[in-house]
C-alpha cells in the first residue's frame, strides 16, 4: 500500500472552521487560473495536480492508496468510483499520474471558476438522470454526450467516471449506478479499473443545506482502492452470475449488466476494506 502524506494536521482548530477555511482556499486556487492555458492539457493536469495537494494539506487528508499498477499507462481506460464528497476529485488527481478527464455533470460547467478548470482538462459534460425531461431535445444532448465519451475513448483517453451522480454524504453506502455512459464502455471495449474511495469519517457544515451538503470534507485518512481491470469484452456469464447477475443482450453483456457489475466489484473493494 501507497501512502501519500499531505498534511500533519496537528492544529486544534474547530471542524467547522476548517470546513470553512478550506472553502476559502479553494476559491483562492481556483482564482489562479491564469495558470491554466488553453490546450495545454497535460500541463494544466500537473497543475491540477499541485491544487488538489494543497486543498487535501488544509483539510489534512492523507491517502491511503492501493492498486495503481492496475491502471495502464496507456489505452482507452476508464476508472469507475464511488462518490463521496467533491474532495473526491482531489484525492484522484493527487494519487494518480495519469492524465484523466473527468466526466462531469453538465450544470458544473456552468459554476464560477470550477467551468475554467473542466475545460482546461477537457473534461466531458453530460446530463444528470434526474435533469432530464426525455424530450427530443433531451435525447438528441444526451445522444451528443455519449458520442463524446465514447470519441475520447476511441482517442485513447482516460476518463473517471461517477456513475452514482451525485456525492453521497449521508453514509457509506454505494447508490446504483446510472447505466447511461456505460453505453460508452461497451461501444470501444475500454479497459474498466474500478475504485474504491472509502473516508472514515467527513465534516458537514451544519450551515449548509441538504442541496449544498456534497460540499463536506474528509477527517482523517482516505482509503484509495484499484481493483483488477477487466474489459468488457472478456466478461463470462460465470463472471456476472458471481455477483447475482443476469444481464445479457445476444450472448453480450449490455450496459445495464456493465453497471450493476461494475458497482458489485466496488462494493468487493468496500468490503475487503474492513
Amino acid at each position: 500500500m501507497e501512502t501519500f502524506k499531505t498534511a500533519d494536521c496537528q492544529t486544534k482548530i474547530g471542524d467547522e472552521i476548517r470546513l470553512w477555511l478550506t472553502f476559502i482556499h479553494h476559491g483562492l486556487l481556483f482564482k489562479r487560473k491564469h495558470l491554466l492555458r488553453d490546450g495545454a492539457v497535460t500541463a494544466n493536469y500537473q497543475a491540477t495536480q499541485d491544487f488538489s495537494k494543497t486543498i487535501l494539506h488544509m483539510t489534512g487528508t492523507h491517502i491511503n492508496c492501493s492498486g495503481l499498477e492496475n491502471i495502464p499507462d496507456v489505452g482507452r481506460t476508464v476508472i469507475v468510483a464511488n462518490h463521496r464528497s467533491f474532495i473526491d476529485i482531489y484525492v484522484l488527481f493527487a494519487a494518480v499520474d495519469r492524465v484523466m478527464r473527468f466526466i462531469a455533470d453538465e450544470k458544473l460547467f456552468h459554476t464560477p471558476l470550477l467551468k475554467d478548470v473542466l475545460t482546461a482538462l477537457d473534461c466531458i459534460s453530460i446530463t444528470s438522470p434526474t435533469e432530464l425531461k426525455y424530450n427530443r431535445k433531451d435525447l438528441l444532448r444526451i445522444t451528443e454526450q455519449i458520442n463524446n465519451i465514447t470519441k475520447a475513448l476511441k482517442a485513447g483517453a482516460c476518463l473517471t467516471l461517477f456513475p452514482e451522480g451525485e456525492c453521497n454524504y449521508y453514509n457509506d453506502q454505494i447508490q446504483n449506478f446510472h447505466a447511461g455512459a456505460f453505453r460508452s464502455l461497451l461501444k470501444t471495449d475500454c479497459v474498466v479499473v474500478p475504485a474504491y474511495l472509502g473516508y472514515s469519517d467527513i465534516i458537514v457544515s451544519k450551515f449548509l443545506n441538504r442541496k449544498e451538503r456534497r460540499w463536506t470534507i474528509p477527517v482523517g485518512d482516505v482509503e484509495l482502492t484499484f481493483g483488477a481491470a477487466y474489459k468488457p469484452s472478456e466478461l463470462t456469464a460465470d463472471d456476472l452470475q458471481r455477483f447475482g447477475i443476469d444481464s445479457w443482450d445476444d450472448n453480450k453483456i449490455d450496459q445495464n449488466g456493465l453497471s450493476r457489475y461494475t458497482r458489485a466489484r466496488i462494493l468487493a473493494l468496500q468490503e475487503n476494506r474492513h
